[in-house]
């Protein structure tokens, strides 16, 4: 069994602008680090949405919150 999801983006104000909602940040990441603190595999994906996204830092956050596979999906 694992988690499943998609992250767009280490920064909030960029994550809301493409999610359009000012709490999937916060959520998604609260999730997150929640499964990998219960132990269950977390395997995320980052789709790029729009130009200039920083892929980098959104990977970069993923693996301070303990998640090892990280897939992108490119525009």
């Amino acid at each position: 069994m694992f988690l499943g999801t998609s992250w767009y983006s280490a920064d909030p104000s960029a994550d809301a602008t493409i999610t359009v909602s000012q709490a999937s940040y916060e959520r998604t990441r609260a999730h997150i680090a929640e499964a990998v603190r219960r132990g269950i595999p977390v395997r995320a994906a980052i789709v790029e949405v729009t130009p200039g996204q920083d892929i980098a830092r959104a990977a970069a956050e993923l693996r301070r919150l303990g998640v090892t596979d990280i897939r992108i999906r490119p525009l």
